[in-house]
This record gives structure tokens, C-alpha cells and sequence, in this order.
């Protein structure tokens, strides 16, 4: 979202027709302009108020709340979206097992899903050469190989395929 977004008044700035997300901010923020919207956590008129967008709602500034543990979440600290309600970072990692499969560490914005397992982009590599894999990989019979290698496995499994035919 640009800064100029939420500098224009209403009366010159229409409703992105392209982008889902910024479409609800402007819905959203039209009500606050309006002063219908209210707090998700208290249901207390949002208007006059410190107020932050959690989850794609406005809730005052001193009523986020993790849905999990209850403890309150502050400007800075990890918040994750549970089903529409905020979560701390410690719950959500704890409940849903967001780690990379070869590192074990938690998983943040940028993830690679291959052969049913969760990676960092950093952590998926050729299991021939080791080598990380830049955005293309090839997996065959549960295991991933870079682009070199995957060309070498299968000229060696049709190598040995014309050697079975001719011994027959």
C-alpha cells in the first residue's frame, strides 16, 4: 500500500478495481471516515481512536489480543492471521508447525513448497551437488535435483532401459 494512499481524501480517490486487499483497506477506511466501524475485541466506536489494522480489521490500538494465549500483541511484535483473528508468532510457529523441513527453524513470508515439506528458499538443494536451487528444481522418486542432474539421471535411466530391451 502506498503512503499516498490513506493522504487522499475520499472525494478524489476511487476504489482499486485491480487489488483485492487494497480494495478492503479503502472499504475499511471509508467506514472509519464515516465512524461505523467498530472494535472487533470490545465492539466500541473506532472513531476518535487510536487504531490499528490487524487481520484486515481496525481494532483500537490497546485491544489486539493473541486468539491463542491471550496476550496482548504491541507494535513490532509478530502477529499471523488464525482463521481472521490475530495470533502472536510463539502460538502460531508452536500450533501449526510452520518449520523448514531440513533446518528446522520457523518458516517466515518466503517458503518453498516441494514433494509435500515446507523449505526456506535457502535450504532446497540438488541431492546430488548440494547446490541451492535457484526458482526451478525437478523431483523424481522423492528426491529433488538441479537441472544438470536431473538431465544425467534421466540419460541414465534410458541407458539402462536399451540395455534391458537388448538383453531380452
Amino acid at each position: 500500500m502506498s503512503e499516498s494512499y490513506l493522504k487522499r481524501s475520499s472525494s478524489d480517490y476511487s476504489p482499486p478495481r485491480s487489488d483485492v486487499s487494497e480494495r478492503v483497506i479503502y472499504e475499511a477506511v471509508s467506514g472509519l471516515k464515516r465512524g461505523c466501524l467498530r472494535c472487533p475485541y470490545c465492539n466500541g466506536s473506532l472513531e476518535g481512536k487510536l487504531t490499528a489494522f490487524v487481520c484486515w480489521k481496525f481494532y483500537h490500538l490497546d485491544h489486539i489480543f493473541c486468539c491463542m494465549c491471550n496476550g496482548q500483541l504491541y507494535e513490532g511484535d509478530d502477529c499471523y492471521n488464525r482463521q481472521g483473528m490475530p495470533a502472536c508468532g510463539s502460538c502460531f510457529i508452536s500450533n501449526f508447525d510452520v518449520t523448514c523441513a531440513v533446518c528446522e527453524d520457523p518458516l517466515g513470508d518466503w517458503l518453498v513448497h516441494a514433494l509435500g515439506s515446507r523449505y526456506h528458499p535457502s535450504c532446497i538443494r540438488c541431492c546430488v551437488c548440494s547446490k541451492p536451487l535457484p526458482k526451478v528444481y525437478f523431483a523424481w522418486k522423492g528426491r529433488i535435483y538441479c537441472h544438470d542432474h536431473i538431465i544425467i539421471r534421466r540419460i541414465a535411466v534410458k541407458l539402462w532401459w536399451h540395455w534391458l530391451k537388448q538383453r531380452w
